[in-house]
């Protein structure tokens, strides 16, 4: 998310990351049942907890600069193989339920949601357009020179893509 009156990056959600795995590991090595079980409720209440505030926390910024969302649909990422950890990861993350709650917030308060394809955005100069290649989480545009967390680029250019489906359905509203 970025905040348009001082051009700083917030980063929601590094919580809910290292969380699951924790309790994972724990989870594994424990040899009573009831121990596993109080631990399963655990990660799903902590879980279910981080969702609604950060989707109150995204709703509410864009609320208080009048923006509104942009999501990219993450759909077909589970399906990729990335290593067993990174797997365990992106499978206990659960985009889903912050999707929903970023959805039903932002209706709540007249703000529009918009879903977009996630498609090459990390791999796409948020500046001049040109592919390149990121290399260890940083993006560095072979034509523009531009440089930054690759990350970071992906976000300007799903913005980018949301402010193109917002103008072309309010061009067809016309």
């Amino acid at each position: 998310m970025s905040d348009t009156a001082s051009n700083q990056t917030i980063c929601l959600g590094s919580e809910i990351e290292n969380y699951p795995d924790k309790y994972f590991h724990l989870k594994r090595n424990a040899s009573n049942g009831y121990v596993r079980k109080r631990w399963d409720g655990k990660v799903a209440d902590k879980t279910e907890d981080i969702c609604h505030q950060i989707s109150r926390r995204i709703v509410d910024h864009a609320q208080e600069h009048n923006l509104f969302i942009v999501i990219g649909d993450l759909e077909g990422i589970q399906e990729e193989d990335r290593g067993k950890q990174m797997n365990r990861k992106i499978r206990n993350f659960p985009h889903w339920k912050l999707r929903k709650y970023i959805n039903y917030k932002a209706e709540w308060e007249g703000i529009q949601v918009k879903e977009v394809d996630e498609a090459y955005t990390s791999q796409t100069c948020s500046r001049c357009g040109e592919k390149s290649t990121p290399q260890k989480g940083m993006f560095r545009c072979q034509s523009c020179g531009y440089e930054t967390d690759r990350d970071k680029n992906a976000s300007y250019n799903i913005g980018k893509r949301g402010i193109g489906k917002l103008s072309e359905a309010s061009s067809d509203s016309k």
